[in-house]
């Protein structure tokens, strides 16, 4: 049997056309840190940030819309859609609903099924390989999309000078369409190592269920980002 292909038929992406410069960031760290130096040292000039209209930049609309960029930009019809799956993060327009299947619905991909896949930064690179494997492994399977939206920079406290290293996160939604035997942009391979040791060295730290949302603490839960065990 010939080894199966997998390539990269094209991309999309969707940002938001609200932003936040280096000047804003410095003003909203209370000093700590002066714009040239967010510029020099963090990198950042400026960060696309979501509309105040949560209908518009939420998690899930973003991603879709990135998606529907991709099959514009691809010339790929949704029905070919055979698995969709979604780094949408969990921070997104309802708790327990599934990504995937609101942008499966949204583009109009009937035939495909999905899941939602959840690896933080890593997202992106777990699915991809996912996607090449799923490829490879099932002959029903032949064009696969990994798409999602993002906006968990709505929890960046900058007055903390300790998540500094997460004042670049922005907003915004991408798309990926991988096929069976596409011919070019071929996916190569990929490799992942984890640590969970380090599993919750930072996250949001109230919300959840060790630290449900108070009426006493409602207003620090927005931004709430922290190291939770400092290494």
């Amino acid at each position: 049997m010939d080894k199966i292909q997998v390539g990269i038929v094209g991309t999309g992406i969707y940002l938001p056309k609200d932003i936040m410069t280096a000047r804003e960031i410095s003003k909203a760290t209370k000093g700590v840190w002066s714009e040239p130096a967010v510029i020099d040292k963090l990198g950042i000039i400026q960060k696309t940030i979501p509309s105040k209209d949560p209908k518009k930049d939420g998690t899930q609309e973003m991603g879709a819309l990135a998606a529907l960029d991709a099959l514009k930009n691809t010339g790929i019809d949704p029905l070919e859609i055979d698995v969709i799956l979604s780094i949408t993060e969990e921070w997104k327009e309802y708790p327990l609903t599934t990504s995937a299947l609101y942008i499966q619905d949204r583009i109009g991909a009937l035939n495909a099924w999905g899941i939602d896949v959840q690896n933080r930064c890593c997202t992106t690179v777990s699915a991809m390989k996912m996607a090449k494997d799923m490829l490879v492994a099932d002959d029903e399977i032949n064009v696969v999309m990994v798409v999602g939206g993002y906006r968990n920079g709505d929890f960046v406290d900058y007055a903390d000078k300790d998540m500094s290293m997460m004042f670049n996160l922005g907003a915004g939604g991408g798309a990926i369409i991988l096929k069976k035997n596409y011919g070019k942009n071929s996916l190569l391979g990929s490799h992942i190592i984890a640590d969970g040791s380090l599993s919750r060295t930072a996250g949001v730290a109230i919300g959840g269920i060790c630290n449900p949302i108070t009426p006493a603490n409602v207003d620090e839960a927005k931004k709430s980002l922290r190291l939770l065990d400092p290494v």
